[in-house]
């Protein structure tokens, strides 16, 4: 039965892997996936990373990826560390509004040491001594200059 909990529980800190979508018309799109966008920004235009300064939203940020290095990122850019806004520091931000999910202080959830930001996944579990586990999925590979899908495993690596 523990083995069974242990693996119910790597898998649910695993995200699924990004899917891919050819690109479509011109039109312009929004990202619903994001849950949080900067306000700051007119809708329509792109994201600039807080944190990074490159283009995608704060909350998919890979450079900077834990709530540690979000937080003293803020710092360095002179940013208050509850709203992201410049001007001013946690002290005195106006923010009202802000509550985290995970610990209902004033700041975004995935600024929260306390939040699920924080799980660490490992790709290899040890059952016991002599046994160990690789984690894998079964996925659908396509080829995007033929458009050829192939069936593949994928392996989770750590």
């Amino acid at each position: 039965m523990k083995k069974m909990e242990m693996k119910e529980e790597l898998f649910a800190s695993i995200a699924p892997p990004p899917r891919y979508a050819p690109p479509q018309s011109n039109k312009p799109s929004f990202d619903r996936s994001n849950s949080w966008r900067n306000t700051t920004q007119p809708f329509g235009s792109h994201m600039t990373c807080t944190f990074c300064d490159r283009e995608h939203s704060s909350t998919s940020c890979r450079t900077f990826t834990s709530p540690e290095q979000r937080i003293k990122q803020l710092r360095l850019k002179k940013r208050c560390i509850n709203c992201m806004g410049q001007g001013h520091d946690a002290n005195r931000c106006s923010r009202t509004d802000l509550r985290c999910k995970h610990c209902q202080q004033p700041h975004y959830a995935f600024l929260c040491e306390k939040g699920s930001y924080q799980v660490k996944s490992r790709a290899m579990i040890c059952i016991n001594k002599n046994q160990s586990s690789l984690l894998t999925k079964k996925v659908n590979v396509t080829n995007v200059d033929s458009n050829v899908t192939v069936p593949a495993t994928l392996f989770f690596d750590s």
